[in-house]
C-alpha cells in the first residue's frame, strides 16, 4: 500500500524484528521501492525516533515512548487490550487510530493519506527529544505510577 502513487511523497522505514521468519523475502520485495527504506538491525531509539515524524504501531510501548518523544502515532491495534488503549488516546485526541480490517480499503488509504498530510502540514513537532534507551518501559511504568499514586 506505501508504495502507491498517493504516498510517494512520503518516506517509510519499516522496522524487521529478530525473529521475523520472513526478513529476506520482505527486504527482496521492498528492495524496488524508492520511498521504503528496511531497518533490520538492533535500532538505537533515541536515533531512530530523531529520524520520523509519525510512527504506525499496534500500540506498545515503544508508542508510548514515540509519544513522549512528540512523534505522532498512529495506531492499528490488533487485538482487544491495543485497541482498549488506542480507543483511550484517540479519545484524547492524542493518536489516530484505524481499524486493522479497514487499513487495506480505500476508506482507510484516504484516512492514512488524510492522516499524514495533517501532520506534515501542521509542523508541530520539536527537536527536544528525550535520551531513550532500554530503560524507556521502567521509566513510563514510573511516569504512570507517580501520577495515580503521587509518587514524586
Amino acid at each position: 500500500m506505501f508504495s502507491d502513487a498517493a504516498f510517494k511523497k512520503f518516506q517509510f522505514i519499516s522496522i524487521l524484528g529478530k525473529n521475523n521468519r520472513r526478513k529476506k523475502e520482505i527486504k527482496n520485495n521492498f528492495k524496488i521501492y524508492k520511498n521504503i527504506s528496511i531497518e533490520n538491525k538492533f535500532i538505537n531509539m533515541k536515533n531512530f525516533f530523531k529520524k520520523i515524524d509519525v510512527l504506525f504501531t499496534v500500540g506498545g510501548v515503544t508508542s508510548f515512548e514515540a509519544l513522549c518523544n512528540n512523534v505522532k502515532c498512529i495506531y492499528i491495534p490488533i487485538n482487544h487490550y491495543q485497541k482498549a488503549t488506542c480507543n483511550f488516546l484517540k479519545q484524547k485526541n492524542i493518536s489516530d487510530v484505524i481499524s486493522y480490517s479497514k487499513i487495506f480499503s480505500n476508506k482507510g488509504k484516504k484516512l492514512l493519506i488524510n492522516c499524514l498530510t495533517k501532520i506534515y502540514n501542521k509542523k508541530k513537532f520539536s527537536n527536544n527529544f528525550l535520551n531513550i534507551d532500554h530503560l524507556g518501559s521502567k521509566r513510563i511504568a514510573d511516569y504512570i505510577l507517580s501520577k495515580q499514586f503521587n509518587i514524586k
